[in-house]
């Protein structure tokens, strides 16, 4: 694994987070952008040469991008992962969504092209949101886009900006359509809101959705490895790839499993309300490389019931919760 100077947006979230701290320990000098302070981790993380360069809070604009290559040189890799992260939150503030999304991409990627950075790898997590609704079974890349949800729309878009900067400038561009990601650090989304209600002593889960929708949960630890794997391929232009795990998995036997992690076990009820923003069916069709998934839902729920027990505290549950993506 090569290393240099690295840049990652959207440090202060999840997946951004955990690829700063992973390109740290493998001797990068990361550049971070975001609007939330990075993680106390990565702040005082250095090993040899790897070490938190610098800390770029705000909007992403041409004069931010050309101020970080004045001051730290060209970057040989940037992890875009800032951007809108929730699917609700999307449907709910559209118009921010798709600042978050859409215009950052935007910015980010004209800026390079101008400032002349050909020779930078740009890997942008999308999402599988915006196949929409599929049957059951691997979805493989070539699977027409056909977002149901504004998320969904939003990423296509971003991922047409991206290929416009791999056309125009030459810029080399991975695109990671990852499905549904969690481990220590996710703050968010199914695992979070349940794990926090049964530990403050839930007698009762209710949710909408059947219970039957089937979900391609990767563990973080996973997503950084693709990231790493795919910058170690020397693929000019535009690549597209899946972050998966391949296996299906019900959001009835994911709850069981994470029930079991925590070590409660209370009755589950399901309203049968279904999102039209929400698909029913998703699992990945995984790529052919130097890499596979090699942890298993069970093992990382436990993982991640231990880092929930090791929180002081959480959020107040909702009432009631949607299965999302």
């Amino acid at each position: 694994m090569q290393s240099g100077i690295a840049w990652v947006t959207g440090v202060g979230g999840f997946l951004g987070t955990a690829v700063a701290e992973a390109l740290v320990s493998r001797g990068w000098r990361v550049v971070a952008f975001g609007h939330r302070a990075a993680s106390p981790s990565l702040a005082g993380l250095t090993t040899g040469t790897g070490c938190l360069a610098d800390a770029v809070a705000g909007d992403i604009t041409e004069g931010v991008v050309i101020d970080a290559v004045r001051r730290h040189g060209r970057p040989a890799l940037v992890v875009h992962a800032a951007g809108g992260s929730h699917v609700g939150r999307a449907e709910q503030e559209p118009e921010l969504d798709f600042r978050r999304t859409v215009q950052t991409t935007g910015e980010l990627v004209h800026a390079l092209g101008r400032a002349g950075l050909s020779d930078t790898h740009v890997v942008y997590p999308s999402s599988a949101a915006l196949y929409g609704r599929q049957p059951a079974g691997p979805i493989p890349t070539d699977t027409p886009p056909a977002p149901v949800s504004q998320y969904g729309w939003h990423k296509l878009l971003a991922e047409t900006v991206c290929r416009q900067g791999a056309e125009r400038y030459g810029i080399r561009f991975s695109v990671i359509r990852f499905f549904s990601l969690y481990g220590a650090g996710l703050r968010k989304q199914l695992f979070w809101e349940l794990g926090n209600r049964l530990l403050q002593g839930a007698t009762r889960l209710e949710l909408a959705g059947t219970g039957d929708e089937t979900r391609d949960f990767l563990s973080v630890s996973d997503a950084v490895a693709l990231i790493l794997a795919l910058h170690d391929r020397q693929c000019a232009g535009l690549s597209i790839v899946n972050g998966g795990s391949g296996t299906p998995t019900s959001i009835a036997t994911a709850i069981a499993t994470l029930q079991a992690a925590l070590g409660t076990e209370v009755p589950v009820v399901f309203t049968g309300e279904v999102r039209s923003h929400d698909p029913r069916h998703q699992c990945a069709a995984l790529p052919v490389l130097d890499w596979m998934p090699s942890t298993t839902l069970d093992r990382g729920l436990t993982a991640y019931a231990t880092w929930l027990k090791g929180l002081a505290a959480g959020p107040s549950p909702a009432a009631c919760l949607q299965v999302g993506g």
